[in-house]
């Protein structure tokens, strides 16, 4: 089926709740007491354990169609999973405008994880970002955050306490003004700043090897232990 699922209202359960659909898009509330799973897909595949319970076998768009995942509203749960491959590596495939929260109140560690990704290819989409990420509001069990596309747009918050923030795609391109808290940062890629400030407050490790770059950032602020595995780092 090509149809999606919209929630503007509240959802809400004691232990998990999990959306697929071809299109899943969320304005309203979505409070899990473990995992909160929003995937997009022609093929989904959901696990009873483990820390990814999601994984997306496939996505074909079609004709004049696409799947993805959006989410404005808020989603608040020990684990959340918004994952989705629409089959065009160029596509929108996961958009997050809102608040996505992993507690680790009652587990500890909670972990975001936003992939545009199939089990056949470690990229199909990209991942925009202008809202905010956090796991850090309870600094002793802060989780991690990661994110994994064809491409990556990032801007806005983000906050992991005492976890690790973690980004892999061949191109990070910073929308706006970004800050990333965390106690490490990973951005593992070509990141392209468009002129906009970059603030990381943690230990960094910028680019996955010499052939990556780091270029047309605004003001560059690292607080901690900088590793640049990057052929060029310019800051204008």
């Amino acid at each position: 089926s090509r149809a999606g699922i919209q929630n503007a209202g509240s959802i809400s359960a004691l232990n998990d709740v999990v959306v697929i659909a071809h299109t899943v898009q969320n304005s309203g509330a979505i409070t899990a007491g473990a995992t909160a799973g929003l995937a997009a897909g022609t093929q989904v595949t959901l696990a009873e354990h483990g820390t990814e319970r999601l994984s997306v076998m496939a996505g074909t768009a079609g004709t004049g169609a696409r799947v993805g995942v959006d989410n404005s509203g808020t989603i608040q749960a020990v684990t959340t999973e918004l994952k989705a491959a629409g089959g065009n590596i160029y596509a929108l495939a996961i958009n997050n405008g809102g608040h996505v929260r992993a507690t680790g109140l009652v587990n500890e560690n909670g972990h975001i994880f936003l992939r545009a990704t199939t089990s056949t290819s470690a990229a199909q989409g990209t991942i925009s970002t202008t809202g905010t990420l956090d796991t850090g509001a309870t600094k002793a069990s802060s989780g991690d955050v990661t994110m994994q596309g064809t491409s990556l747009k990032i801007g806005g918050t983000i906050d992991v306490g005492q976890g690790t923030f973690t980004l892999e795609a061949p191109v990070i391109s910073l929308d706006s003004n970004t800050t990333i808290t965390g106690a490490g940062v990973n951005l593992l890629g070509n990141v392209r700043g468009g002129g906009n400030d970059l603030t990381i407050h943690g230990t960094t490790t910028l680019g996955t090897g010499p052939a990556d770059t780091a270029t047309g950032l605004g003001d560059v602020l690292f607080d901690g232990n900088l590793t640049l595995n990057v052929g060029v780092l310019e800051a204008r």
